[in-house]
């Protein structure tokens, strides 16, 4: 952002000091013809040529202070206008309910908010020294992600993925990825939702509808140990039947 603030600032200076030698050489010009045109007396001329220079500093000084200060005018209000326009996008930023990652096209993170921090375990500035792989236990997410670029310039697109905590812990997701310009750059903007309790209950229910087509109890009571096992993280259950 500072980079393209200072080729617009060094643009509107040269266009000030354009302006200022396109009118003083008209002025220039134009007043000597003149001048050699109806004064022929060397000593009148010499006067009027000393306040024709005179005139020249004043009025081109107070022409360059009028465009300067419209400059320094329209250069405030731009400014002003950006801090708003960041100030409402970080409290959009974060007032969203879900986590929210920021990060270069190269994977690199910018940001994030505090209900991304929070799930991962990170501070903020933990999570800016880390990469896009670091995040996310997909293999390959960096590959996947630039494949996905051309399409991102026209919408974001919606993806499941899985997320590692601090702790190394790995949680399913779902990824809405968007391009955005931030501060002149394009970035990439993810919203991630844990859907973990989501997965579990798909889960639960594929194992009741294949259940469903078990009829011996000892093999029904085996399959539900070791889904509960497998849902749990836990090496075994044990489930006793009590006659």
């Amino acid at each position: 952002m500072a980079e393209t603030q200072s080729v617009k600032r060094n643009y509107q200076i040269f266009k000030i000091v354009g302006i200022y030698a396109i009118v003083g050489l008209i002025y220039i010009y134009t007043s000597d013809t003149i001048l050699e045109f109806f004064i022929t007396d060397h000593e009148i001329g010499t006067v009027i040529s000393i306040f024709k220079g005179s005139a020249f500093i004043i009025l081109t000084s107070l022409l360059l202070f009028i465009l300067i200060k419209l400059y320094d005018n329209k250069t405030k209000l731009s400014e002003q206008q950006a801090l708003a326009s960041e100030k409402r996008f970080k409290l959009l930023f974060q007032k969203v309910a879900d986590p929210v990652y920021i990060a270069d096209t190269h994977g690199r993170m910018i940001s994030a908010n505090d209900h991304a921090c929070h799930e991962l375990g990170y501070t903020l500035e933990e999570i800016q020294q880390l990469h896009l792989v670091d995040i996310d236990a997909t293999p390959n997410i960096q590959e996947v992600v630039a494949a996905q670029l051309p399409a991102l310039k026209n919408a974001s697109i919606t993806f499941e993925s899985s997320h590692r905590r601090k702790d190394g812990s790995v949680f399913p997701v779902e990824l809405k990825v968007g391009l955005i310009d931030l501060d002149g750059q394009p970035s990439l903007m993810g919203v991630a939702r844990d859907i973990s309790k989501r997965k579990r209950i798909g889960d639960c229910l594929a194992f009741l509808a294949h259940a469903a087509t078990v009829h011996d109890e000892e093999d029904f009571f085996h399959r539900l140990a070791r889904f509960l096992a497998n849902s749990l993280e836990m090496e075994f259950i044990c489930i006793d039947i009590l006659e």
